[in-house]
């Protein structure tokens, strides 16, 4: 038990980031006192003792517990990380389960095929040189983009196509009729 007291010492000072003159000066004793007990060539009066306690906010387990009965004494701090892995481990599993029924569900997966579709339709890529690097604009910063397929589509000639099919659709029987007189001749 005592012979523990020394190296827990120092773990302790060193885990709170203090020297062993800062902890000397806690104490209200000097460096080279802190270094013998820490190598385990002395041993702390009874006052000294609880002055290194405080300074150190150390349990007694903490100051001569053997590594297991420290890490059994911390059992609160144990179940708080085994909880925040225990969600991290659920939150996993659910993830994997999700992707395994994505991957067998037609359904969801033409719904992420429409998604990457619209995607790349909507989406202004990079504009990147013959080595894949993106191309960026000297005055702004910004990495330059090109159009989108969207901004590609040539809509005045939709539109145009598309008044003129109306205009045929309206006027059906009309068209009708001099495709039929035509084949006659």
């Amino acid at each position: 038990m005592i012979e523990n007291f020394g190296k827990n010492v120092a773990y302790l000072r060193k885990r709170r980031g203090l020297t062993q003159t800062n902890l000397a000066s806690e104490v209200g004793i000097n460096k080279q006192t802190i270094s013998n007990i820490e190598k385990g060539e002395a041993y702390p009066s009874f006052s000294t003792l609880e002055k290194i306690s405080q300074a150190l906010s150390a349990t007694p387990i903490e100051l001569f517990g053997t590594p297991k009965e420290i890490a059994l004494s911390n059992t609160d701090e144990a179940l708080d990380r085994i909880d925040k892995y225990s969600k991290k481990i659920n939150d996993t599993i659910y993830a994997a389960e999700f992707i395994e029924d994505i991957l067998h569900d037609k359904k969801r997966q033409d719904i992420l095929c429409l998604s990457e579709i619209l995607y790349r339709v909507f989406n202004r890529p990079l504009a990147v040189d013959e080595d894949g690097i993106p191309d960026i604009d000297e005055k702004t910063g910004a990495p330059r983009t090109l159009p989108s397929m969207f901004d590609r589509l040539p809509f005045d000639k939709i539109e145009k196509t598309a008044q003129e099919i109306k205009y045929i659709m309206a006027n059906y029987k009309a068209v009708k009729k001099i495709c039929d007189t035509q084949e006659d001749l």
